[in-house]
């Protein structure tokens, strides 16, 4: 049994670590998926921001892991919605 207080809380959120999931071999994976060309030919991106963002998240000098996120979701998009395979 699941005590009532549990049951009918309101809703909350969680919180998960992206910036370290977005290093190490992480780095390399969203050098692939918002570096790629999928992001380079829609001409909305300033690529070699990116790979900047890339870079500095991966080296752990800044966090850039919100920034990083939104443009993996964007990328994911794209791949749905303009180059589905």
């Amino acid at each position: 049994y699941v005590p009532y207080e549990n049951l009918y809380r309101a809703k909350r959120g969680f919180a998960t670590s992206l910036a370290q999931q977005f290093r190490g071999a992480g780095t390399d994976r969203m050098r692939k998926l918002i570096a790629g060309p999928a992001m380079g030919d829609i001409g909305l991106f300033d690529m070699e921001t990116i790979t900047n963002l890339i870079d500095e998240h991966g080296s752990g000098r800044i966090d850039h892991s919100h920034a990083l996120w939104s443009l993996l979701m964007f990328a994911g998009f794209l791949e749905r919605t303009h180059f589905p395979s």
